[in-house]
Order: structure tokens, then C-alpha cells, then sequence
């Protein structure tokens, strides 16, 4: 049976869909809240500026007022984000928040920028203002609710894992410092003192540019579907293996778009997989990578077949002599099985265990099946295997070869060759299915000799 090996399992559901939802929606409103308030600080500090004559207060006046234009494209941004894909964006508009991140930092490093050539002119000058009361009240209230308002924002930007809303909140931190200089300088006007505000304002602007700067990078590497980080590769690639079924991770791509991760993860299993399990395995593959990060939103599993000499191989034997063991034609009643690591640098024997299952009367498959997959064994091959051994074996995802040779060495050059063909079922039936049938010609009831 052939199939799409290419498994789309990234599409969220409708409850991840509600839930990402709604954290948007509460990222908008964040956003909201934030223009608002710059929009009345942007007021107050410029009356009160024309009311005082101070060019300080002014400035931070136009600098709330450019504000306001940050947290919209914020607002925007977030409230974009929230459309669904559609023909054109396959992918939904979540990028849009790292492309609003993107310009508020351009409006950050410009801020800096400005803050530091007003800090250098400003050297040893010693303005007067009137009423300087009402200029530093309104200058340490605007400082005192940019902090409170940082905070939420930083706080809601996590909680959402929104770019713009953090940047948001990197550039409230401006305005936080841009008031409090505005405060010293006008209380060092008051009482005469030089310098005060140059000094304050370059140091300032040099960190405010620091954050600027660094938002920026974080913003264009997510335009530019830079891996989130290798740490939570790690997470992501350590949750598929662990899913049964699954032999290794040949390829796994991850990105930023907007506050979600999205990714692509190829993963390895046996030849002889139907379509159905397969599915079953990208499925758990990518339910197990979403509780791991919570920030992946979609992962595409792309299912290839088993290669190469990495794994455990079981060969059933009737004497412990490692390589040289010779074989045994049933692998249930075999009094060895010689595991062999075939591994990238040759083949050596691994460890050889005693079938201690052999002289059980029933269920010996299920006895052996167990221990051969503590062990760790992804290949058996045998020239004989019953139902329930079989089935058992193929449960736990283990590959199952027709054997050729004599000795366990001929056995694994012939599937290093590829001439072990894949055993899609049992060859025999198991002792007890023999049984009952028997029973069943001789005209008795099942179980009751």
C-alpha cells in the first residue's frame, strides 16, 4: 500500500484557534489602553508646557505624541493578527505583529537618537520656565503612570507572546526615563544647576538606543524565520522520539511568526508502516511537540522510512557463540536471541539473552515480544514467527525480515545487502490459536478438552 508520506497535522484546532484568539484580543485591548493613555499624557504635558514656556516638557509632549502612532500600529497589529488564513495569507497574518515590532523600534533608535543630540546642546545651559510646580508634577506623573503602564504592557506581552506589545513595553520604558529627565532638568532649573540634564540625557539615550537596537534584531530575524532558539529545537525533537513508533529525527525546521512558532519535523519509523498507523504516529508526534512548547501553534510530520545501519537487530539462534552462533529457524522456541548493534562503524554483538519464554505453554509471544522491546530492539528477522508474537512486535513498531544465512554474521551481511525481504504476517500460527482450532475439528468446545 502506498501513501502521502507528507502528514499535515499543523492545522490548530478550534480550541487552540479560540484560545490564541482570545490572547490576541486581550493584546489588543493592551494596546488600546497604551494609545489612550499617551494620547492624554501627549495633552497634558503640551498645555501645561506652553503654560510653563518649558521646551523640555514640549519636547516630551511631542515625543508622547509620536507615541501615540507606536502603540496604533501596536493596535493594528494585533487586531490584523487575529484574521484568519485565507488564499492569499496561507499562513494567517501573524507576521504583521513582527513587522509592527519592527517599526516601533525604528521609532525607539530615532528617540535615542534625538535624546542624546538634545542632551549634547543642552550642556551648560540653565533655562527659566514659569510656574515650574505645575511643570514637575505633570513631568513626574507622566513618569510614574509610563511605569505603571510599562508594566502591564510587558506583562500582557508575555502572557500573549506578543513582539509589538513587548516593544510597546520597551518603548513606555523610554518614555519613563524621557519624564524623569524632563523632571530633573526643571528642578535643576529652579535651582540653577548646569549640566544636569546633558548628562542624564545622553546616558539615557545610549540605553534607550541599547533597546532599541535589540528589538529590532529580534523583530527582523523573525521576518526572516530565524529558529526561535536551539533550546526549544531540543524540546521539540526530544518529545517526537519519544513517541512510539518513532526510530529518529532526520530534519526539523522551526520559525517565529508573530507570537506562535510554526515548524516542520521529518521522522523516521519501519518500512512496513500502513496509512493509517503512520498517521497515528504524526499525530501523537505533533500533539506531544505542542504540550511540550506552548508557543507551537502548527507542525507539519513528515513520515520517511527507516535507513541506514543505526539500530538493534535480534537474531534467533540456537547457541550463544556471538557472531558465529548458528541460527534457529523459529524465533518464539529459540533458546538464544543474539542482539547486534549495527552501528555506523561495523556490527558487533550488543549482548546475547537466553529465551527464557521458550517452554512456556501459552502466551510465550507475549513473554518475549516484551522483553525484546525493553531491550530496545528495532529489527527482527526470522524464518518462522507465530500470530501472536507478530503482532505484538509490530504494536510496538518493530521491523521484521524473512532470514537468509546460517550464522548470525551471514544473517546481517544479508541485510546490510538489502536482500531480507519484510514480513507482513505471521508465518505460522501461534500454539494456541493451533490448538483451539484443532479442538474446534474434533467437534469440542473452545477450552474445553
Amino acid at each position: 500500500m502506498q501513501f502521502d508520506p507528507v502528514a499535515r497535522c499543523g492545522d490548530p484546532t478550534e480550541e487552540k484557534v479560540r484560545e490564541r484568539r482570545g490572547l490576541l484580543k486581550e493584546g489588543e485591548r493592551a494596546a488600546m489602553v497604551a494609545t489612550a493613555v499617551k494620547l492624554l499624557l501627549a495633552i497634558a504635558k503640551g498645555a501645561i508646557g506652553l503654560l510653563s514656556g518649558s521646551l523640555a516638557l514640549l519636547a516630551d509632549a511631542l515625543n508622547s505624541g509620536v507615541d501615540v502612532i507606536v502603540s496604533s500600529i501596536s493596535w493594528v497589529s494585533l487586531r490584523l493578527a487575529q484574521r484568519n488564513p485565507d488564499e492569499e495569507f496561507q499562513y494567517g497574518y501573524y507576521k504583521v505583529e513582527n513587522l509592527a515590532a519592527l517599526v516601533i523600534s525604528g521609532f525607539v533608535i530615532y528617540f535615542a537618537i534625538t535624546l542624546g543630540i538634545e542632551g549634547w546642546e543642552s550642556f551648560g545651559q540653565t533655562p527659566e520656565i514659569s510656574a515650574p510646580e505645575a511643570a514637575l508634577a505633570v513631568a513626574a506623573f507622566s513618569a510614574v503612570v509610563c511605569f505603571l503602564l510599562m508594566r502591564y504592557l510587558n506583562r500582557v506581552g508575555k502572557r500573549v507572546n506578543s513582539q509589538s506589545l513587548m516593544a510597546l513595553a520597551k518603548d513606555t520604558l523610554a518614555d519613563v526615563l524621557s519624564s524623569s529627565i524632563v523632571f530633573l532638568a526643571i528642578l535643576a532649573t529652579i535651582y540653577q544647576i548646569p549640566y544636569v540634564e546633558g548628562l542624564v540625557s545622553i546616558a539615557i539615550a545610549l540605553l534607550v538606543l541599547k533597546v532599541g537596537l535589540e528589538t529590532a534584531r529580534d523583530a527582523a530575524f523573525s521576518l526572516l524565520d530565524v529558529s526561535p532558539s536551539k533550546e526549544i529545537e531540543e524540546k521539540v525533537r526530544k518529545a517526537a522520539l519519544e513517541v512510539n513508533g518513532v526510530r529518529g529525527v532526520t530534519s526539523l525546521k522551526l520559525r517565529k511568526s508573530g507570537p506562535v512558532i510554526l515548524g516542520d519535523i521529518s521522522i523516521t519509523t519501519i518500512r512496513t508502516l500502513d496509512v493509517a498507523r503512520a498517521h497515528d504516529i504524526a499525530d501523537e508526534v505533533e500533539r506531544k511537540a505542542k504540550i511540550t512548547v506552548e508557543e507551537l501553534d502548527g507542525i507539519d510530520v513528515h513520515i520517511e522510512p527507516c535507513v541506514g545501519r543505526n539500530r538493534l537487530v535480534a537474531v534467533p539462534s540456537v547457541e550463544d557463540e556471538g557472531m558465529d552462533s548458528k541460527v534457529s529457524g523459529s524465533l518464539g522456541r529459540a533458546r538464544f536471541l543474539i542482539l547486534v548493534d549495527a552501528g555506523e562503524e561495523g556490527n558487533s554483538v550488543f549482548k546475547a539473552i537466553t529465551n527464557e519464554s521458550r517452554d512456556e505453554p501459552l502466551l510465550a509471544g507475549l513473554s518475549l515480544s516484551k522483553r525484546l522491546l525493553e531491550e530496545g530492539v528495532t529489527t527482527v528477522i526470522t524464518k518462522s514467527i507465530g500470530e501472536v508474537l507478530f503482532h505484538a512486535l509490530r504494536d510496538g513498531y518493530v521491523d521484521i525480515r524473512q532470514m537468509k544465512g546460517n550464522t548470525v554474521s551471514e544473517v546481517i551481511a544479508a541485510l546490510e545487502r538489502g536482500e531480507l525481504d519484510s514480513l507482513n504476517e505471521p508465518t505460522r500460527e501461534s500454539g494456541e490459536e493451533a490448538a483451539r482450532k484443532k479442538m474446534r475439528e474434533m467437534g469440542s468446545p473452545p477450552g474445553k478438552p
